[in-house]
């Protein structure tokens, strides 16, 4: 049990690397806008639909997109200020490769000797799969096409996008990196070989595959994305944190990922997030200084009454 602490204490201190840095956008209003004008006879009609400060996703949004959060998280990552930062990250990662060895053998023990944590393992590592995350994404979007809500939309679309953006990353690394994964490992926490045969590679993925972690990128990309879009729902880290966690730990016991595989991973994933959620804040910010500079006009209401109508481009 005491591996399962230590790994569990690693992760607490990873994650706790993004929260330290966390920007929550405003909460998303829908309220209808009202206004009186004196002397003249006015008829307002809107609906929530159109003042919504979502615009409407499309299908294509997350593959369009990608491109441009490549280069949003490039120009994002790659400078001198980040240097400091990734340089730790080198550091915490070199410093959980010794002890790798140590929190894998007694966890790999309990999961081959208790059932109970067997059971644990496996349905928390399959949190961490693609597959659960893009139902997540598609939960969000069956509720924003029943509830004709785009922030669910959205949270949809970004969802989809930062998997596929981060995943890519994480992938490219772990082709150029080539670690063994503990449960196949030559040596005391796995051999590296850079730069793999690829033909090699494709035969036997898990003697290559372990650094850095997709599972918890694409978890910890998926779970801020989330985040950012619904603030107000503070109660979603007490759930989203412990989750990956447990997916952590479960993954060294089954013997996937050695506890240094995860500290890129999650910044990596985080990151992603930040850069989609950095470029959603601007078109969010663009639609509200719609809202305020609307195109007025003078027209004749029923009863030849003079009004003044109001168009909104959104």
């Amino acid at each position: 049990m005491n591996s399962i602490l230590k790994i569990s204490a690693s992760l607490i201190l990873l994650l706790s690397l993004g929260v330290c840095q966390r920007n929550f956008l405003q909460p998303n209003d829908t309220k209808p806008l009202g206004f009186a004008l004196t002397n003249f006879d006015t008829s307002f009609q809107t609906t929530q639909q159109s003042l919504q400060l979502e615009s409407t996703p499309s299908w294509k949004d997350p593959f369009n997109n990608m491109p441009r959060t490549w280069a949003g998280w490039y120009q994002r990552e790659f400078r001198t200020e980040r240097i400091p930062f990734y340089a730790g990250i080198g550091v915490l990662t070199t410093l959980l490769v010794i002890y790798d060895h140590e929190m894998y053998i007694p966890a790999r023990k309990l999961y081959e000797q208790n059932y109970s944590f067997r059971k644990f393992s496996d349905y928390s590592e399959f949190m961490g799969q693609g597959w659960f995350q893009f139902g997540i994404a598609g939960a969000f979007a069956i509720h924003g096409f029943v509830a004709d809500n785009n922030k669910s939309l959205q949270t949809a679309s970004q969802t989809v996008e930062v998997i596929l953006t981060c995943g890519a990353v994480i992938q490219l690394l772990k082709h150029v990196t080539g670690r063994e994964t503990p449960i196949l490992a030559t040596s005391w926490s796995g051999k590296w070989v850079l730069f793999p045969n690829q033909i090699d590679y494709i035969k036997h993925v898990p003697k290559y595959d372990a650094f850095p972690t997709g599972h918890l990128a694409t978890a910890t990309a998926t779970l801020t994305v989330i985040m950012d879009n619904y603030p107000e729902a503070t109660w979603i880290p007490y759930i989203g944190y412990p989750a990956i966690a447990c997916i952590g730990v479960a993954m060294v016991g089954q013997g996937i990922h050695w506890v240094s595989d995860y500290p890129l991973g999650i910044a990596i994933g985080y990151s992603f997030a930040k850069v989609i959620n950095s470029r959603h804040s601007q078109e969010r910010s663009s639609i509200r200084q719609s809202l305020l500079h609307p195109n007025a006009s003078l027209t004749l209401l029923q009863g030849f009454t003079p009004g003044i109508s109001l168009e909104w481009p959104l």
